[in-house]
């Protein structure tokens, strides 16, 4: 009898013996989890843990103002998130939609952030001349974006309450889903992309949302020094973010939001609340000193 014989019988007696072990309800060998917990307890998780918690007691924040060099953090920012913003972008504005309401109306309109990019958004304008504050209302992690009832409401509140309102859609939500109409996360691959290109997630909303302020400051009927930002969840981290590397944002709320870099290691995150190599340099408690001393 060859070999190649031989080795089919063994494979079928095999078989045939897994297949009675298991109508029986049987496991051939009863094997240990040898991977109890998943990735809780484990070596790689404990290293991760302690080389987050050093590396979060090397950023104190300064005792004194003559040590606080918010400039220089800006810069190591910016430069963690591949991108630049240029505020000399012609915005070319674009208005599809006009809707009158009671005591306000509300735009649907476009800007362009960069060359050839296009941020779809609302605006919400109390009737009268003005001039009116102005608050940019950010999304959180609704795949619809500004679309999201919650977001529009505020909208509705801000503009009642004699405040220009502007929401946009985050880069991959609402109308800038990349199938129009069908809504999807921006995390994930999607987000993701962007580091194929040197460029973060992060760095394009924050783009995308200093172009909005630009475009408050443009309108005739805004207050250029009464501009604030409020957002919750993922909102609340592009408010954060946007007050920090923005000055022209007076007072921002960011809500559900703030967390360390540190506690990110072992979570998951969306990848537009990630800066990368944040945590080798400073920690959020940095980036919510950088509002200092504006209303936060």
């Amino acid at each position: 009898m060859n070999f190649r014989l031989i080795f089919s019988a063994i494979l079928l007696a095999g078989l045939l013996a897994t297949a009675a072990a298991e109508k029986k309800g049987k496991k051939m060998i009863e094997l240990p989890d040898v991977f109890n917990g998943g990735f809780n307890g484990t070596l790689a998780e404990s290293e991760l843990r302690n080389e987050a918690a050093r590396m979060r007691r090397m950023h104190q924040l300064p005792f004194t103002l003559e040590e606080w060099k918010p400039d220089e953090l800006r810069s190591k920012i910016w430069k963690s998130l591949g991108v630049s913003v240029d505020h000399s972008v012609p915005l070319k504005m674009k208005i599809t939609k006009t809707i009158q309401l009671d005591g306000y109306k509300i735009h649907n309109l476009s800007y362009q952030s960069r060359p050839g990019v296009r941020v779809t958004g609302n605006l919400y304008v109390p009737d009268g001349k003005g001039p009116f504050p102005a608050v940019i209302n950010l999304h959180g992690h609704w795949e619809q974006g500004r679309l999201a009832g919650r977001i529009q409401e505020r909208g509705h509140i801000l503009a009642k309450s004699g405040y220009v309102c502007l929401a946009v859609d985050a880069f991959g939500t609402g109308e800038r889903c990349p199938e129009h109409g069908k809504f999807v996360s921006h995390g994930g691959l999607l987000g993701g992309a962007a580091f194929q290109f040197g460029e973060t997630l992060m760095g394009l909303q924050l783009v995308d949302n200093m172009r909005g302020i630009d475009l408050l400051c443009s309108l005739p009927y805004v207050q250029k020094d009464k501009i604030g930002a409020c957002g919750a969840s993922g909102g609340g981290n592009q408010t954060m973010w946007l007050a920090a590397m923005d000055e022209r944002i007076k007072a921002a709320v960011p809500v559900v939001s703030v967390g360390t870099f540190e506690s990110y290691i072992l979570c998951y995150n969306c990848l537009c609340e990630v800066l990368p190599d944040g945590l080798t340099f400073t920690e959020e408690a940095g980036v919510l000193a950088l509002v200092a001393p504006r209303a936060l």
